[in-house]
């Protein structure tokens, strides 16, 4: 750099300047896990250049380690600050959406023979749940039969008004549990003669 001075006289001067580049680590995006599933962290960084924080540290096996593991009981953003030695600071935010355990049986095979024993595929919501969508599809991918926004559910094996052959569908459920939180599944059930 050069200054010239008001009166004409200039300075040439030297400066050097320390850029810190972002370290780049691994980290997940917006992250699904199943209730009771742990997460192994790692962000690739060296701990003798860096330190590190975990937010909220009480969900880490190590909150002030570069590599942790994550175990979360319900939906919660994750925060991870970490500062190299000369003090710049980074930091990464990601979801990690907690899958609870569904409180929801769902039968795997039905009779519809009208014996009166398992004549129809009945999945029955929890007190203060709600079934908003279940739907059954043949193997090929044709949607069979739906309901939504109830407290149970009956199918009877009935499509196009004619009782389908024994087979194997494939269901899905989108379930309300008692608390709000929504939970998918996905299954099969086998139609018997």
């Amino acid at each position: 750099l050069t200054f010239v001075a008001a009166n004409g006289c200039d300075s040439l001067f030297t400066l050097s300047l320390r850029v810190a580049i972002a370290p780049t680590p691994q980290l997940p995006s917006d992250t699904v896990l199943r209730q009771d599933q742990a997460l192994l962290l790692d962000l690739g960084l060296d701990p003798a250049d860096w330190s590190v924080q975990w937010q909220p540290s009480d969900l880490f096996s190590c909150d002030t380690c570069p590599r942790t593991v994550l175990r979360a009981d319900k939906t919660t953003e994750i925060e991870v600050v970490y500062t190299d030695r000369v003090g710049c600071t980074f930091s990464h935010r990601f979801l990690i959406v907690v899958q609870k355990k569904a409180d929801l049986y769902v039968p795997n095979v039905f009779s519809p023979n009208g014996d009166g024993s398992n004549d129809s595929w009945s999945v029955v919501a929890p007190s203060g749940g709600t079934l908003e969508e279940v739907s059954v599809w043949s193997r090929w991918g044709e949607l069979l039969w739906e309901a939504h926004d109830a407290p149970r559910v009956d199918w009877d094996g009935i499509f196009r008004g004619k009782l389908l052959d024994a087979a194997v569908f494939a269901w899905y459920i989108r379930y309300r549990d008692p608390d709000g939180e929504v939970q998918l599944m996905t299954g099969d059930v086998t139609l018997l003669r």
